[in-house]
């Protein structure tokens, strides 16, 4: 078994200085063990919120790829050009070149799958004010109130949502953030809005609200019982 110094050491070269930098930027000062609990704190949080992201983003770009293809006649509808934002052209061509990289059939749901989430949160921007968003709006978001169904706040909402998603996918610091309920409460309400049947399976799986509200003395605890190195006070 490691000593507590060779633990700390052998840890920071493999985390990296300059990545533990940021959790002291943020607060997590106080020694080599409250920076362990700390990071650990975050990889847990952000485990926790891929879940229902996950569910909003898989349910998402299916409601919306459903309703284009109702309303367009077609379930290639991205194929039309004429639709879409020259930002959106850029993303469908990039998804189609990951796909023939791979070597995979360039089927609808292959498409569909393999565009990002922001291609699907861009469908709510300016450009689409006059035509994805009336289609959008009446069949995607049926579940939201009518004073809610405004495209500049959706849209909003949608990028911060796919901002913490890209702080979660890139491993950095979240822990710090003052909105992860609010932020994990937009999340649901969408869910729901979208997709009721979805939001119940989330439920039954998101440990978010469990983790969050026991705070992280609670964390830390049961993680002294795993890794011997960390000591509370």
């Amino acid at each position: 078994m490691l000593t507590n110094e060779e633990f700390f050491r052998t840890f920071r070269q493999a985390v990296s200085n300059e990545r533990l930098d940021h959790y002291i930027q943020h607060g997590a000062g106080g020694g080599d063990e409250n920076l362990v609990t700390h990071y650990a704190w975050n990889m847990a949080l952000s485990e926790s919120l891929y879940t229902p992201i996950q569910c909003l983003e898989v349910s998402l770009r299916n409601a919306i790829h459903t309703t284009l293809t109702a309303e367009y006649n077609t379930d290639r509808w991205f194929d039309n050009l004429s639709l879409l934002t020259t930002p959106s052209q850029i993303d469908i061509a990039k998804a189609k070149a990951n796909i023939a990289r791979l070597g995979k059939a360039e089927t609808p749901g292959q498409v569909i799958a393999t565009l990002t989430f922001g291609f699907w949160t861009g469908l709510f921007s300016r450009g689409y004010q006059n035509t994805f968003w009336p289609k959008i709006s009446r069949h995607v978001f049926s579940g939201l109130p009518n004073r809610e169904r405004v495209r500049p706040s959706i849209a909003a909402q949608l990028n911060e949502i796919r901002l913490l998603r890209s702080r979660i996918m890139h491993h950095e610091p979240i822990w710090y953030l003052s909105d992860l309920k609010e932020k994990h409460r937009k999340t649901l309400k969408f869910i729901h809005a979208i997709n009721p049947a979805m939001l119940d399976f989330n439920t039954s799986i998101d440990r978010f609200p469990e983790l969050y509200y026991n705070h992280m003395a609670a964390f830390q605890a049961g993680l002294q019982t795993k890794l011997p190195h960390i000591i509370i006070p």
